[in-house]
């Protein structure tokens, strides 16, 4: 557990109790790990065990006094990172989805002149694949306990959510394809997404007469 300091004393004496009144509710290689941001020259985080034990012999040396890390550092080192192992928001997914993902693609792909749009087919896993190697997990340090991701499962649910808004096509049959109906948008990808998912309309589709008229903020002069 990584649990800001603030709390950390806390939960360790919850962890204790526990351990006292239901032996074995605790595994044996529960440990916790505070945390605190420290601001001087430079924003620091200071990591510490407070609970636990560490199998890691090394790491547990590092953790028993603390440890400062500067944050500048730890940006450098995972700046082409996007995604951790909890499900990103939809927006933040589909997004780059349609600003670096699908554009690649687009050399393979056939322009459709009634959808005025480029019918892209992707997969599901090889989308992931690629997501997970460039800018997930794959991109990162691994081991046998290691979490993939993005998961296969957020990609589908991205694809579901376009077909919903008729920006895509579900599998014709049991694969995992889908067809993109990728075409540039006029505005803000991120904002264009963020209309779709609040069920606003774009502000270039709307038709002249459905333009919001305004009060005038000064009376006009007599």
């Amino acid at each position: 557990m990584l649990i800001h300091q603030s709390r950390s004393r806390e939960f360790a004496s919850l962890l204790e109790t526990q351990q006292r009144e239901n032996p074995g509710s605790v595994g044996p290689r529960t440990s916790v790990v505070e945390f605190n941001e420290s601001t001087e020259s430079i924003i620091y985080y200071f990591f510490r065990r407070e609970f636990g034990t560490i199998s890691d012999v090394e790491l547990a040396g590092i953790l028993q006094p603390g440890r400062n890390v500067p944050l500048d550092k730890v940006v450098q080192s995972f700046s082409n990172i996007r995604y951790y192992d909890a499900r990103p928001p939809m927006i933040h997914l589909q997004s780059q989805l349609w600003t670096d993902y699908f554009p690649s693609l687009l050399s393979g792909s056939q322009y459709d002149e009634k959808l005025k749009a480029n019918r892209i087919e992707v997969s599901v896993s090889e989308t992931a694949k690629e997501l997970q190697a460039a800018y997930g997990s794959g991109a990162l340090r691994r081991d046998e306990r290691s979490a993939l991701f993005p998961k296969p499962s957020w990609i589908a649910g991205a694809f579901d959510n376009l077909v919903a808004h008729k920006l895509a096509i579900p599998p014709a049959d049991s694969s995992d394809k889908y067809v993109i109906l990728y075409k540039p948008f006029r505005q803000d990808v991120r904002e264009r997404f963020a209309r779709m998912h609040t069920g606003q309309r774009d502000r270039a589709s709307v038709e002249p007469q459905e333009q919001l008229t305004f009060l005038p903020l000064l009376p006009e002069p007599e």
